[in-house]
């Protein structure tokens, strides 16, 4: 009798790659399941394996592991084609407007600080706008989510108000009623 090897499904695969770097090879592999992708604690991600993994047209794609992206890899992690969409969990500031365009067709975008342009860029979507992990925020990126309908966003007492870039002291104007 011949030993049996155990099958190891896709999700289970992403779960071992988790924590060191995936190549544009294994991001393509994966891109082809069809269900959940769950990839926490990525070391590195370039932009070929970022191409490769916008091509997921499965449920979800999860990214971990990151607090900022290259403007290259966010670039092609814009073109994500995953069916419920893209969740960055450990992204701490997001300053890509293509990638921001991409989350804003989502129902839910968790991202704990945002530049003004990208908050502008979030409210034009035209679906419902969750951002449960807001921390901070500048006075005009918090003006542009406040004019938005659909918003969900924390008790606005809550945020830590910062200037905005490049604006100076006189500048500092707090939008919150």
């Amino acid at each position: 009798m011949t030993p049996r090897t155990p099958r190891i499904p896709y999700l289970r695969f992403a779960a071992v790659l988790a924590g060191c770097g995936l190549a544009a090879d294994a991001a393509a592999a994966l891109a082809t399941c069809r269900a959940l992708v769950v990839l926490p604690n990525l070391r590195g991600l370039s932009t070929d394996t970022a191409r490769a993994l916008a091509l997921h047209e499965g449920v979800g794609l999860v990214i971990g592991g990151f607090a900022r992206l290259p403007d290259d890899v966010a670039a092609a992690l814009a073109e994500c084609r995953s069916l419920q969409g893209l969740l960055l969990p450990d992204l701490e500031t997001l300053d890509s407007e293509p990638l921001a365009r991409r989350l804003a067709q989502q129902d839910h975008v968790f991202l704990p600080r945002l530049t003004p342009a990208i908050a502008a860029t979030l409210a034009e979507g035209a679906g419902e706008l969750s951002l449960p992990a807001l921390e901070r925020i500048t006075p005009r990126a918090l003006s542009a989510l406040l004019r938005k309908a659909d918003v969900e966003i924390p008790d606005v007492a809550s945020l830590k108000l910062v200037p905005d870039p490049g604006g100076g002291a006189d500048d500092f104007v707090d939008p919150r009623p």
